[in-house]
């Protein structure tokens, strides 16, 4: 009786510890597949957004565009810009730019203002 019960616990304790392993191996490419998940559900958001704002105001994104580059293009622009035309064509990049655009805004309204001020 007490070596049936030793085969019995062995055999249990053989198939508590194959499924605990089967489980490790799979721990990784499930932790892989949430974060793909989570990238794929961010673009997919990222993409709507961007849709959606551009079928929403393509014109307006079109002069902000324009007025983008020219501002980028022409440093005689800058020189010529009054406070409202500077304001305006900063309130429209972070209204309609993507996070890109935005960045690339604020990184060249930094050197900018650190070219003028030295």
């Amino acid at each position: 009786m007490l070596v049936l019960f030793g085969d019995i616990l062995r055999i249990v304790a053989t198939v508590i510890i194959t499924v605990l392993v089967m489980y490790i191996k799979v721990i990784p490419e499930l932790h892989k597949n949430l974060i793909l998940q989570s990238k794929e559900h961010d673009n997919n958001r990222n993409l709507q957004q961007e849709a959606y704002y551009r079928q929403l105001s393509g014109e307006k994104i079109e002069k902000l565009f324009e007025k983008w580059t020219n501002f980028l293009v022409d440093l005689r622009t800058i020189e010529n810009m009054d406070e409202d035309t500077m304001y305006s064509i900063t309130s429209d990049v972070f209204m309609y730019g993507s996070d890109e655009t935005i960045n690339s805004f604020a990184k060249y309204m930094k050197s900018t203002h650190r070219s003028e001020s030295i």
